[in-house]
């Protein structure tokens, strides 16, 4: 037989859910909207990608010759190919890694800081963001309203899930930016570096592209890919968190209703500047969206 007093907390636990029913399904209803009419206006006023299809054949080309080759690239475990200077650089990037990945504010802090000092990165402001709103829900499973929906247990482990998503793609592709950002300061590609770094071989021929021509869309579509890939077995997909987060009907009525959702400014404005004559910057499709 069961536990009776597990019974009996699933019971409450069930019926704060229903309850609660009647405003989950309304603010679902407002969210829906309101992201409907947002996303009609934003499409009105659709900004250029800056895509080039050229340099997308040839990333594609080089990939594919990847998958056609039988074995795989020889792993960077020894140092013999590598001179003393990279060495030194892949120690000090492992550093900075280690260090900016220590929470979920440091590594927030660290994704904007690469795109204040390159803001060809749109991925690492597209990073910071999501890194963000991951961080405002991480704290909102702390609040009393969601006390009253999901028990501590529960609320423990989508805490971990979220936390552990985080800190996986902070951990592959922090490395990245960092790279590509030593390379601009040495005036010459490192990006033979990446295996290092455990980056999937993937990604090489996005970094070399970008470092030709500077295509910011191309590239953030590429680390989009890799890291969604890279949590997919890890994380999404993993029995553990399938089975504790991810197939609870708690979460499933959470992605439902938007409260999960990744929230970006549409547009933000110096401070001082008048709403008359002050200059706009739109984010939202012209970076972040990029």
């Amino acid at each position: 037989m069961g536990d009776p007093r597990q019974t009996k907390r699933k019971a409450i636990q069930l019926r704060r859910l229903v309850f609660r029913l009647p405003a989950v399904f309304s603010t679902m209803l407002r969210s829906k909207t309101a992201s409907f009419s947002d996303s009609s206006r934003m499409r009105k006023e659709t900004v250029s990608l800056g895509w080039n299809e050229a340099a997308a054949r040839t990333v594609i080309t080089e990939i594919e010759e990847q998958l056609r080759r039988t074995a795989p690239s020889r792993p960077a475990s020894t140092g013999e190919e590598y001179s003393a200077e990279d060495l030194r650089l892949v120690e000090a990037i492992a550093e900075e890694t280690r260090l900016a990945g220590a929470n979920n504010i440091s590594r927030t802090a660290a994704y904007l800081a690469c795109y204040q000092t390159c803001p060809e990165l749109h991925w690492a402001f597209l990073a910071h963001m999501v890194s963000r709103n991951a961080g405002w829900n991480m704290t909102d499973l702390h609040s009393s309203r969601m006390a009253d929906v999901v028990d501590a247990e529960e609320r423990r482990l989508t805490y971990r899930f979220l936390e552990r998503s985080n800190a996986l793609i902070f951990q592959d592709a922090y490395p990245q930016l960092r790279l590509y950002m030593k390379s601009r300061e040495l005036g010459a590609s490192r990006f033979h570096l990446l295996p290092f770094f455990h980056v999937s071989r993937f990604m090489r021929p996005f970094w070399e592209r970008f470092w030709i021509d500077r295509g910011s869309a191309l590239l953030t579509i590429g680390l989009i890919i890799n890291e969604q890939n890279y949590i997919e077995k890890r994380v999404v997909r993993h029995p553990y968190f399938q089975k504790h987060v991810t197939g609870k009907m708690n979460f499933r009525l959470f992605s439902l209703a938007g409260l999960n959702q990744v929230v970006f400014p549409l547009s933000e404005q110096a401070k001082g500047d008048g709403a008359a004559g002050g200059k706009v910057r739109r984010l939202a499709g012209r970076t972040v969206s990029d």
